[in-house]
């Protein structure tokens, strides 16, 4: 059956590399980058999706399909292509889940053992450079060594996850399948509870900022000066703050690797603090949570459901206890490392490329090839090495110039979810249960327990975090993980993406709030100021004027 080709907007036209890629079927990717990114994030985002298959490798899966990334007109899309037949699918399916076992028995020995040292050198190797001395020909080599490190990173990073999600979702379907009367409706997060509230360093780093806070509560004139928008570094030290500015400094050093989203083209905490001293703002509030407080709540929940979990199984054939215990580690190990391995690789190592991309920007900026370091984020990683590598370099304003036209142009553009052809019907007829529709109601996926009622905040854009005030409802299409600090001040989370294993729902639950996700377009259906009432069991909004 030939599949139907989609027609494309007017406003929104591709230039197909070939008939065969205008073939498949490119969905937009709007969990990882909803916003439009630039010519050489593009790259970076290529480059790190060829780790993909290395991952397979690492895990002994057998490829049934394959993933590919493509940047139109400024948005990621990707396309997912089949390898296999019918027959081979299945086949492959059961060779595979040998492999998914031996994957996440595996993969908190191969974190201590051989990823986490191996990111560790990958680091090692960029802070043991000198980006600023360095002889123009010496960044260029630094940069394609740089370049050729990222598939592995990214590698690495898959070969982490995807066990991690498996095994928190293997958890789930084992509590399921053990007892019969479970009832998800009415505790539709029974199987989550069991891992929640794990320690990790995102739950750390949120700590740290915390125990900041308190820090300048306890000196008036210092939380003050914190509170007035515009505080920087210089000003703590000029107003006789300088240990606290020391304290903020060492933080900085610590957890600064995190961009307002997922992304080399924004400046890091390090680069820039104002996003932490937003945060510091909202956690000097009077009525702001303090996370170890919850953090402590939650895991004495979780203790006591794995408990009563124990207890049920009481009378459960051994071998049915003796698979409960293994899932329930892998599950609550998979937990840590599915914000740990982001910690080191999508923040730490991704901070450090974007340090090499503005290091040899400046150096173009400097031959006058360019006029500011951040006009590389338009050049592709190839046309950068080349400038660097044969100096004199040529003259790139004119082609910054285009293609930052053609980017402002499409960013003010809503780009179609879809390209290429229409996806083949489920052979298995399944769809979505759809909720009867109520008037003024908003129905997604429940992902964290509670209730919350207050003023929505819609962020259109990854980095519009600035306008998010505390008890806010945020909305957005999808979470970043930068936003971690906001969890701690915010009512609920709202996404248009995403589900109980995502990294909002997660997030919520670990900071207590409500979370429903995976809301079809929340963005647009709600509305700044808006008061709503978020249930996060139910996995309902409902308008409240």
């Amino acid at each position: 059956m030939t599949s139907k080709r989609i027609a494309l907007p007017e406003n929104f036209p591709v230039a197909w590399e070939s008939e065969e890629e205008a073939g498949y079927t490119w969905e937009r990717d709007t969990h990882h980058r909803p916003d439009p990114i630039t010519p050489l994030e593009a790259d970076f985002w290529q480059q790190a999706g060829l780790g993909w298959q290395d991952t397979l490798r690492i895990l002994d899966l057998e490829p049934v399909y394959q993933m590919c990334d493509r940047c139109f007109n400024g948005y990621l899309y990707s396309s997912r292509r089949t390898l296999l037949d019918d027959d081979a699918k299945k086949t492959a399916k059961k060779t595979n889940e040998a492999a998914q076992e031996k994957a996440m028995a595996e993969m908190g020995r191969r974190w201590q053992e051989q990823w986490q040292p191996e990111i560790l050198a990958h680091l090692a190797f960029w802070d043991e450079f000198d980006l600023d001395s360095a002889a123009p020909e010496d960044l260029a080599a630094h940069l394609a060594d740089t370049w050729e490190r990222l598939p592995r990173l990214w590698a690495i990073h898959f070969a982490i996850v995807r066990p991690a999600y498996d095994a928190m979702g293997k958890l789930a379907e084992y509590y399921e399948e053990l007892f019969a009367d479970y009832d998800e409706k009415t505790d539709p997060f029974a199987a989550q509870r069991l891992f929640q509230a794990m320690p990790n360093l995102t739950v750390a780093m949120g700590h740290a900022l915390w125990d900041l806070s308190r820090r300048a509560m306890d000196q008036p004139a210092l939380a003050d000066q914190l509170r007035a928008p515009g505080c920087t570094l210089d000003a703590l030290r000029a107003a006789d703050h300088a240990d606290f500015a020391a304290a903020l400094d060492l933080f900085l050093d610590q957890h600064g690797q995190r961009p307002p989203t997922w992304t080399i083209a924004h400046p890091t905490w390090r680069e820039d603090p104002a996003p932490i001293f937003r945060n510091l703002r909202d956690y000097l509030q009077p009525d702001a949570r303090d996370p170890r407080v919850e953090m402590t709540r939650l895991a004495a929940e979780r203790d006591e459901a794995i408990a009563a979990t124990r207890a049920k199984l009481t009378h459960f054939p051994q071998p049915v206890r003796d698979r409960f215990e293994q899932l329930l580690q892998w599950a609550q190990t998979g937990m840590i490392l599915s914000e740990d391995h982001g910690v080191y690789i999508d923040f730490a190592s991704t901070a450090r490329i974007r340090y090499v991309l503005m290091a040899c920007g400046h150096r173009l900026a400097s031959a006058d090839a360019i006029d500011a370091a951040e006009d590389a984020l338009f050049l592709h990683c190839d046309e950068i090495h080349t400038a660097l590598a044969a100096p004199p370099a040529a003259d790139l304003r004119p082609l910054v110039a285009k293609r930052r036209a053609a980017f402002q142009h499409f960013s003010a553009i809503t780009p179609p979810d879809r390209l290429g052809v229409e996806p083949p019907p489920r052979k298995d007829g399944a769809e979505k249960e759809r909720l009867p529709e109520e008037p003024g109601v908003l129905h997604g996926n429940p992902c964290a327990a509670g209730i919350a009622r207050g003023p929505v905040r819609v962020l259109r854009a990854m980095t519009d975090t600035d306008a998010i005030q505390p008890g806010d409802i945020m909305v957005a299409v999808t979470t970043n993980p930068a936003w971690t600090p906001l969890f701690a001040t915010i009512a609920a989370l709202v996404t248009q993406t995403g589900g109980k294993l995502s990294h909002g729902a997660v997030v919520a639950r670990e900071y207590g709030i409500p979370a429903v996700l995976g809301v079809k377009d929340a963005v647009d259906q709600l509305k700044d100021g808006q008061q709503v009432e978020v249930d996060g069991s139910a996995g309902t909004i409902r308008l409240l004027d």
